[in-house]
Formats: structure tokens, sequence, C-alpha cells
């Protein structure tokens, strides 16, 4: 339990307006997630063993690479707050993996702590919601990405393993939420995101043909087609944002949003490819990216110059790759993006592996498996937004990471089938 509570506070951090805004705030919910994630590692130092299913290689990765930016970062002259500020969630998915495999190793009810975890899945949706809510407001018929947690890609990675774990009402409330949340936002990339994490079953087919699981798909479609029907009945209007979304390029010629990411990709691979020095060490956590190139220039057409001209980042752009590689380097970035992609291998195995988990351990499987759709997600995401930039969402990707080593280890450690 205490390890869930040293999570809570990181449902109630927010991005400020501007550099330093928020700090106070910020800094305070820090370190409360620190002193009791301190407290948690006190508490459960009896089950820390050597072979307890963390590996240090995301500690080593994650920390070369936040020197190195930061290192550079200071001799270009990039602001101190900037690059501490950058380094952050970085840090915060780092510990979150540590934490979440020390959670498990250190359970005796398996069952219970999915509970929990789910529950504060939920927490993170409601908190996010009701931050932007009280704040800047909420205009249903405008309301885009922002009212996105950090845990929506974990709340939407539960669809997928309803294919073949039992949904209770927890896991209904929780995907209730997170398609609820999209389908307000309009915000496309999650639907690749959900599409994606169903990879899980990659190596295992023949499981989606089983009756049971034929069965659990056509009630995800209708839940779907319910709250399609719904927003058609109350005439929110959701259904025509939507449309009118996905087919943005028909009226407009081209997709804005598609071209300000290539712009900002553009101008992360010129930096990177601009001389020796930028290729092998980067730019720095803490450079800003911008918009370069015709694709910049038609999206200025469309969506006027000023709109195009605000589209600025600090170290992370629209691009998490492409970022770590703009930030670092060749020297700093390529250890990370080989351990972000090795992750997502070993989500992807992870269902054929523990094809021989005996039912009593069904729970344990659950939690590996919803740690897979997270880090699947995750990885999809990377593609599409600046992961490594939003200190919420790194943690979910560090909560799923270890999710998926801990039960591997435990798996393994309870000799109840091959090692994952």
């Amino acid at each position: 339990m205490l390890y869930i509570i040293a999570m809570i506070p990181m449902a109630f951090d927010f991005k400020s307006e501007g550099a330093g805004a928020g700090a106070i705030v910020q800094g305070i919910l820090l370190a409360l997630y620190l002193a009791l994630s301190v407290l948690f590692l006190l508490r459960t130092r009896t089950a820390a063993t050597t072979n307890d299913g963390y590996s240090p290689l995301p500690f080593f990765a994650v920390s070369w690479f936040c020197l190195l930016g930061a290192f550079v970062g200071y001799v270009r002259g990039q602001e101190l707050y900037s690059i501490i500020t950058s380094a952050i969630p970085a840090c915060l998915f780092v510990t979150s993996i540590y934490l979440t495999v020390r959670a498990i190793q250190a359970s005796t009810d398996q069952e219970l702590l999915l509970r929990q975890l789910k529950g504060l899945c939920l927490l993170f949706l409601l908190s996010r919601f009701a931050i932007i809510a009280s704040t800047i407001g909420i205009d249903v018929t405008t309301v885009r990405y922002q009212i996105l947690a950090g845990s929506i890609n974990a709340g939407l990675g539960l669809i997928a393993l309803r294919f073949l774990f039992k949904t209770r009402f927890l896991d209904l409330a929780v995907i209730v939420t997170s398609l609820g949340l999209v389908l307000v936002s309009v915000t496309r990339s999650q639907l690749l995101v959900a599409a994606t994490q169903t990879f899980i079953y990659l190596k295992t087919p023949n499981i989606l043909l089983k009756p049971a699981v034929v069965g659990r798909a056509i009630l995800l479609s209708c839940l779907l087609l319910a709250l399609i029907g719904a927003d058609q009945a109350f005439d929110a209007g959701f259904t025509d944002r939507w449309i009118a979304r996905i087919f943005a390029s028909n009226e407009l010629g081209a997709d804005p949003t598609l071209l300000t990411r290539r712009a900002e990709v553009e101008f992360m691979s010129d930096s990177f490819t601009r001389g020796g020095t930028e290729f092998l060490f980067g730019n720095g956590i803490a450079a800003e990216t911008s918009l370069v190139g015709t694709d910049a220039g038609i999206a200025a057409l469309l969506v006027g110059r000023d709109s195009v001209a605000k589209v600025h980042s600090l170290g992370f752009g629209h691009q998490n790759y492409w970022s770590i590689l703009f930030i670092g380097g060749i020297v700093g970035g390529a250890p990370l993006l080989a351990l972000l992609f090795w992750q997502a291998y070993e989500a992807v195995s992870f269902l054929q592996s523990c094809r021989n988990v005996i039912f009593s351990e069904r729970s344990l499987v659950e939690l590996g498996a919803w740690g897979s759709t997270i880090v699947i997600g995750m990885v999809t995401y990377g593609f599409l937004a600046g992961t490594f930039g939003d200190r919420p969402t790194c943690m979910w990707y560090g909560i799923g990471v270890g999710l998926l080593a801990g039960s591997k280890s435990l798996l393994a450690k309870l000799k109840r089938g091959p090692r994952c």
C-alpha cells in the first residue's frame, strides 16, 4: 500500500504556463514522492535480493544520457533551471521501474496490488481532468489533449487485456473513463496506441481464436458503439469533431498536425547531423526545438504563422526518438534508444513465455501483461510525442517496465514455467 501512496502525489502534478510558475507546488509534490519512496524502500528492504528482477541497465542508460545532456547543455549556456527540469522525467522513469519491481517482490497478494494499481490509474485520469477544469476551464467543443493524464496509455492498455482476462468493475471504470477522455479530446494518436497494444498477442495469435476471446471482443466493440451512440443521442458533437479531425487533410489540403511534427523532426535531424560534435554528443538536454522546411511553411499557411511560431519545446520535441538523438547524440542517445526498443521486444514476447503458468498465478501474469501493454503503448506514443518530456507519463512508463520486469522475475523464481 505504501508503494501506491508514494505514487499518488504525482497524480496532481501539472505543467505550468511559464518556466518556474508552478515550481513550488511541483517541488512539494516531487519531494513527497521521493520521501514516500524512500520510506517504502526502507520498509521492504528485506524483500530486496540479488535477483529481484531489476536490471541496472535502465539506470545506467538514463543516467549517462542525462549527465551527458546536462553537461553539453551547460557548456552551451542553457539555463540551469531548464536543464534540471528537463532531466526530472527521465529520473522518474528509472525510479518508478525500481519501485514497481520492489513492490511486486514484496507483495503477498498480487491480486490486491493489481486492483490498487488500477485504482491509481483511475485517480490519475480523474485528477488531470479536475486540474484542467479548475485552472483553465474545459470547453468540450474545443478541448484537446490537455485533459489526458500520464496514465492514459495504461488505461487504454487494459482494453487489450480484456481479450484474455476477466473484466471486473474497476477494469470497466478505467476503460470507460479512458475511452471517454480520448473521445472528448479528439486525440488520434491514442487510437493508434490502443491498437498497437494488442501486439502482446503477436507471438500467441492462437489465444485470439478462443470463443471466450471472440465474445469479449464483441462486448468491447459494443462498448465503443455505445459511447458513440450516447454522443449522437445527446448531440454532444464529439463524433463530428472526430470526423473533421480524421479528414482534416481533405478539407485543408494537408494535415497541419502532421506537417508541424515533420517540420520539428526535420529541425532536430538537421541539428543532429550539423557537425561532428552534435552527431556524437548532441545539443544538450535543454536545447530548444523549432519548425523548419517546406512543411513548416505549408502549416503556417493553413493555421497561421503565429500558431506555427509558438511550437517550441525544450529538449524533447514531439517525437521521442529523434529528441533523444537531438539531445544526447550517438554517444548519449544510442544506449537509451537500444534499451527502449529492447523493452518493447520483451513486452511483445511476454505472453509467449508464460503459456505454462498455472491458473493460481494469473494475477501475476496479468500484472506482467498490463506492463507489456503499457510499454508497447509508450513506445508507440514516442513516435508521435515527446514521452520523456512529461513527468507523470514517464512515471507510468516506468511502472509498465517495472511490472513487466518484476513479473518475469517472480514467475521464474516460482519455477512455474520457462524464464521470460
